[in-house]
């Protein structure tokens, strides 16, 4: 081998070496194309931040909903209704501790069921029948009935037959 035969290996040595290192070039331009290395902005950190914060906080809604015993369902009672012991009206006995003459001679006869009437000047009505002493110290027997608001009051009272 000559003089042109060295210039050929020596000029395939440097494309060897030029190609490789363009093959390590475009191979790790690839990479970066494949895998970007991009950094999250403060705003997106933030935003995560906030989803796992939320997710936390339902997980422990849950959890407190799941633990929570479930609540017995009552009867809403109406506002005026009759004693399930006695059938008294609470309202009622109230009114007549305060406006009979002498209360301690009070006694309870008779009770009708409370009826829920929603008119204007009056939601609710009950008739009682009971004794107790007149201004003259003589026991009566009395029977009225008690027109009651929707908050209670005794409104009205008339004398029953």
């Amino acid at each position: 081998m000559g003089k042109e035969g060295n210039k050929y290996i020596n000029w395939m040595k440097k494309h060897k070496i030029i190609t490789a290192i363009l093959a390590i070039v475009l191979f790790s331009m690839f990479m970066n194309l494949i895998t970007p290395n991009v950094q999250p902005t403060p705003e997106q950190i933030q935003q995560a931040k906030d989803r796992l914060a939320e997710q936390q906080k339902q997980e422990v809604i849950n959890q407190q909903i799941e633990e929570q015993p479930p609540e017995e369902i009552q009867e809403v009672k109406p506002v005026v209704f009759n004693s399930e012991w006695d059938g008294s009206v609470a309202q009622v006995k109230n009114y007549l501790r305060n406006n009979l003459n002498d209360w301690d001679s009070y006694e309870s006869v008779e009770w009708s069921e409370v009826q829920e009437v929603n008119l204007t000047t009056h939601k609710y009505i009950v008739r009682h029948k009971y004794r107790a002493n007149n201004a003259y110290g003589g026991t009566i027997l009395v029977n009225q009935i008690f027109y009651l608001d929707e908050e209670g009051n005794v409104v009205n009272v008339k004398d029953w037959q």
